[in-house]
């Protein structure tokens, strides 16, 4: 499950719940973003090392639009901005579905953003810190208001209920997890390789696949 902790989370759940029931209205658009100035850390600007913003940040903020819009985008609209060493620095993506939704995912390995998730609908809209454990969403009405605020429990790390889940699934003779399947692992690298062949972007041990 590649320590994919936001999936598990309660607070994450409760979230999801309180916007499929409509505390905004229809939810027609949202924007997730998860930048830091990292760049002197090796793992994230060596292409040996698969580094990039991407695959080390970018993964928060696909999770948290694969998690309130869906998994299946039908247009991508992407630009990524490389560093000298061919890895990516900073990217933009918008996402359209069907159904006119749309999501604004942005990552960076040289500049920092505030984390949050911003999720928008036709009675309000809400504002979720921390896009990869997600500690609060404030709720607005239509006229800017704040009308709500949810708080996440109490908890040791946010890891834990991972553990937990994976504990779980080995006792009950499982191979997988719901909340992250084999399958959803391999659609999110798919939708991560998709992006970096549209940025023009490979890995040295990928020249010779």
């Amino acid at each position: 499950m590649e320590a994919m902790w936001t999936r598990f989370q309660p607070f994450v759940k409760q979230v999801k719940t309180l916007l499929d029931e409509g505390i905004i209205g229809e939810v027609k658009w949202m924007e997730a973003n998860y930048c830091f100035h990292s760049m002197g850390t090796e793992r994230m600007y060596r292409p040996e090392l698969a580094g990039g913003a991407l695959l080390d940040l970018g993964i928060y903020p696909l999770t948290a639009v694969s998690l309130l819009l869906g998994d299946h985008p039908v247009k991508v609209n992407t630009t990524g901005i490389l560093t000298d060493l061919g890895v990516d620095a900073r990217s933009q993506t918008v996402f359209t579905y069907e159904d006119g939704k749309m999501a604004v995912i942005s990552t960076a390995m040289d500049s920092y953003s505030d984390g949050r998730i911003r999720v928008h609908g036709t009675k309000g809209f809400a504002e979720i810190d921390g896009v990869a454990n997600w500690e609060r969403m404030r709720v607005y009405d239509s006229r800017r208001t704040r009308v709500a605020v949810y708080e996440r429990p109490e908890q040791i790390s946010g890891y834990e209920y991972e553990v937990e889940a994976a504990c779980a699934a080995v006792r009950a003779g499982k191979t997988e997890c719901e909340e992250m399947p084999h399958g959803q692992t391999i659609h999110m690298m798919e939708q991560m390789d998709g992006l970096r062949k549209a940025w023009g972007m490979r890995y040295p041990m990928e020249e010779a696949l």
